[in-house]
């Protein structure tokens, strides 16, 4: 499963501590100090987090009925 980024930039879910969460148990989560932040060092998608500037990120489940389709 991958979800893809407005920038067509695709992050795998499927392994990814941050995301896997958001559609296996629907929970929502927040991330505030990216570029200090020692969990998101081990994962890819962090360098181009840092080169486009972002700082903070919030990432929920996106529904239809009970069923969760999206991030």
């Amino acid at each position: 499963i991958y979800s893809e980024t407005a920038s067509k930039i695709k992050v795998a879910v499927k392994g990814n501590p941050l995301l896997e969460p958001v559609v296996s148990r629907g929970e929502i989560f927040s991330l505030t100090d990216i570029p200090n932040n020692p969990l998101l060092k081990t994962l890819p998608i962090v360098e181009i987090l840092e080169k486009r500037g972002v700082r903070s990120l919030t990432a929920f489940p996106l529904t239809s009925g009970t069923e969760i389709i999206g991030i």
